[in-house]
Parts: C-alpha cells; structure tokens; sequence
C-alpha cells in the first residue's frame, strides 16, 4: 500500500482507493492473505504518506483499533464503478452483495450494467436506503 501510495506521488495522482482482501471472496492458495494487524500497519504507513502528500485515500475505513467505520449507504460508488464477473459469467454488483445481475452467457455485459436489476439497487443507493445491502460491512 505505502508503494502504491508513492506511485500516485510520482505520477501527481490526487486520489486513490485501498481496499483490504475481502473475507467474501475464495482466494486460491498461492496469494498470501496478511493477518488484520500487518495489513493495518501497512494502511497507515500509506495513509501517513497520503496526507504529508496531499493524497486522498478512500476505501479502507478502520480505526486506530482496527474496527470497520461503516459509512452511510449513500456514500456507496459501487453499483456506478465496479461489478465482479465470476468465473462462469454471472455478474454481481460488488463482492459484499450476494445477488446475481445477470449473466454473461445469455446478455452482454451492456445489458447487463444497464438492467432493472442495476437500476434498482442505485435507485435505492442513491435514496439512502440499504434493502439491497443489508448485510454490507462498508456501508450502513
């Protein structure tokens, strides 16, 4: 993270997003997973450097204890910049949220970002409400 953090100073990039491995997500064998307390240290050596930089850093939202700040559902870029594709084509919004927008073995990907299904979880996003995200860690 701090390297990813000196990459965006060394390419004037003002904002940047770190996000901790997800516990939603089956990782295979070979990827080492940090326990919560090296993977802190390694979030506030970079938040460190962010802001001597004027960097702004969202994503990862702990506290000095390592407990998850969640903020308010509105506040969620998710259903608008991100989507997982799992390895036999069905879409999901996000890794946190268990339902399926489609699938890219029946519809193209287009029609997919663009269905009810997409339009309703950033309607309801977007009004505040967390019916979709109930169960969200990042997001309340």
């Amino acid at each position: 993270m701090p390297d990813f953090i000196q990459f965006a100073i060394d390419h004037q990039i003002t904002r940047v997003s770190l996000t901790q491995l997800s516990t939603a997500v089956s990782y295979t064998e070979d990827i080492p997973i940090p326990n919560d307390n090296r993977e802190l240290s390694y979030y506030i050596k970079a938040k460190e450097l962010a802001d001597k930089n004027k960097i702004i850093i969202s994503g990862m939202n702990r506290t000095k204890e390592n407990k998850q700040i969640k903020r308010p559902i509105k506040e969620c870029p998710l259903p608008w910049t991100h989507t997982g594709i799992m390895p036999d084509g069905r879409v999901v919004p996000c890794c946190y949220l268990p339902f399926i927008a489609g699938d890219l073995n029946k519809n193209n990907f287009t029609e997919i970002w663009n269905n009810q299904q997409m339009e309703d979880l950033r309607n309801a996003i977007h009004m505040g409400s967390n019916k979709f995200c109930m169960k969200c860690p990042l997001f309340e």
